[in-house]
């Protein structure tokens, strides 16, 4: 399953009419986070300011291959990295291609990984379908940006880019120093799935944020106008399509099965005491407001 050029170019407009550019970024600037105190506080390993060596200045500041082009001392300050370091664990199996569901995460995943790296946070990308993954090296900057963002498409529009899984949890857990920020966007479906099994205890010296991507189809089920109106499934197992006739009752008992499902997800994210985010529809403009609201206040362990 994968997603067509043109409708991947049209994401990119979307994502142009909100600041974000998912082709080309020359530079990273501007924060969705960045309005308040957020957990996205300060900067990296970036130049802050270049100007003239002055009285009181460090010589060890001084920059050799800039005073040497310039022909006079030249200092540039730069902001000490932190430890913080980010990993966006991407989920690209069978059942996140159904309808606007890839999109969606796609959105968020753009959201996060331009917002960590905006604010000089070294971000990696783990995306996972079962035993096929894609791997992007914990990194900064505008490049980053980019080599993530392709990734991500490369795989979306055809899955056969990814490469079969040789990385492992314990290997992220040495690259991530503790209190680092693990964001897991997937839609989370069965008890058992490797990215709910994620949640218990794999990451449990890291901030841990879900991203939960799952639509009115799947938390709980829409009233259908017509009686005995019938519904086309897909396998996500076997992208085999099938059709059943859905009455009332049908409508009520589904209704009632997805909506019990998401509360136990619910309970379980909230037992460990992790705030989540709840992405039920490809727009930008909801997933950027529900990201915020997820990340805008101090988080307390």
């Amino acid at each position: 399953m994968s997603i067509s050029k043109d409708e991947l170019e049209a994401l990119r407009i979307e994502a142009r009419n909100f600041g974000i550019d998912l082709s080309q970024v020359p530079i990273v600037g501007g924060s969705y986070f960045g309005d308040w105190d957020s957990i996205f506080s300060g900067r990296g390993m970036e130049m802050t300011e270049i100007r003239e060596f002055k009285p009181g200045d460090s010589i060890e500041n001084i920059d050799p291959i800039l005073s040497a082009k310039k022909r006079k001392p030249m200092v540039v300050d730069r902001v000490e990295t932190r430890e913080l370091r980010a990993l966006v664990v991407y989920d690209f199996s069978r059942s996140m291609f159904l309808r606007d569901k890839i999109r969606s995460s796609f959105a968020a995943a753009s959201i996060v990984v331009f917002s960590t790296l905006n604010q000089s946070i070294a971000t990696g990308l783990w995306g996972l379908a079962g035993n096929y993954e894609i791997v992007q090296q914990l990194g900064v900057g505008s490049d980053q940006y980019r080599r993530a963002i392709s990734l991500m498409e490369d795989v979306i529009c055809d899955f056969k880019k990814s490469r079969t899984k040789r990385l492992s949890l314990s290997y992220w857990q040495e690259a991530l120093p503790i209190g680092s920020f693990i964001f897991i966007i997937s839609d989370f479906l069965g008890d058992d799935s490797f990215f709910t099994r994620l949640l218990d205890s794999y990451f449990q010296d890291y901030i841990v944020v879900p991203i939960v991507v799952q639509d009115e189809l799947e938390y709980t089920f829409p009233d259908i106008a017509q009686r005995g109106r019938e519904l086309v499934f897909t396998d996500v197992s076997t992208g085999a399509h099938s059709g059943i006739s859905l009455g009332r009752k049908n409508i009520g008992r589904i209704r009632a099965e997805h909506e019990e499902r998401f509360s136990r997800l619910r309970a379980r994210l909230e037992s460990k005491a992790l705030r989540f985010a709840h992405v039920s529809e490809f727009d930008f403009s909801k997933i950027r407001k529900e990201l915020q609201g997820v990340l805008s206040k101090p988080y307390v362990r």
